[in-house]
Parts: structure tokens; C-alpha cells; sequence
């Protein structure tokens, strides 16, 4: 099928997120360290601040605001959510996309 590339490269992506965190997890409940609490902070956070820069871009987008380089770029890195967008997800995901 085509485009089956990138859900291969998504699913291992969030298999080793998933991987990552579990890590850590265990780490700053076995040892406590501070540097794990804070990459562990930092590495839930990274969701939150991929979804909530979706609205800023589609405003800069839409006004003219950003460089076209700038503006492929950022299309591919948000490609996740706008495949969402486009039908590709289930139509309850996809609705509280919209909603947001």
C-alpha cells in the first residue's frame, strides 16, 4: 500500500517514546535523580506542545506570515494531524480536533 512508510515510521516512533518513558519512569521512582524528574517532565510535555502549536501555525499560515521553507516545513512535521484532518482518522478524533 502506499504511504505505509509512514505509519511504519510513527508506530516505531511511539513504541520507543512509549520505551523512553517507561524508563524513566522507573528510574525516578528507583533513584530519584533530578535530571531524570526533568527529562521525564520535559518528554511529556513535548504531546502537549506539538498539539497546542497547531492553531499559531494555521493563523501565521493563513496570513501570510511565515516563508514558504518555513511553512513545507512545519507541513511535514505536522503531517500526523493533518492526516487526521483529511478523513484519515476516525471521525470522534477527528471532531475534537475541530472542536479545539
Amino acid at each position: 500500500m502506499p504511504g505505509m512508510d509512514i505509519f511504519v515510521i510513527c508506530i516505531g516512533v511511539s513504541v520507543v517514546y512509549m520505551a523512553v518513558c517507561i524508563w524513566l519512569t522507573v528510574r525516578v521512582i528507583n533513584r530519584r535523580e533530578r535530571r531524570a524528574k526533568w527529562s521525564l517532565a520535559v518528554l511529556l510535555s513535548t504531546p502537549t506542545l506539538y498539539f497546542t502549536s497547531v492553531p499559531a501555525r494555521l493563523y501565521l499560515a493563513n496570513h501570510g506570515l511565515l516563508p514558504e521553507a518555513v511553512s513545507q516545513v512545519i507541513c511535514v512535521v505536522q503531517y500526523p494531524i493533518g492526516f487526521v484532518f483529511n478523513g484519515g482518522a476516525p471521525d470522534w478524533l477527528r471532531d475534537i480536533l475541530v472542536r479545539y
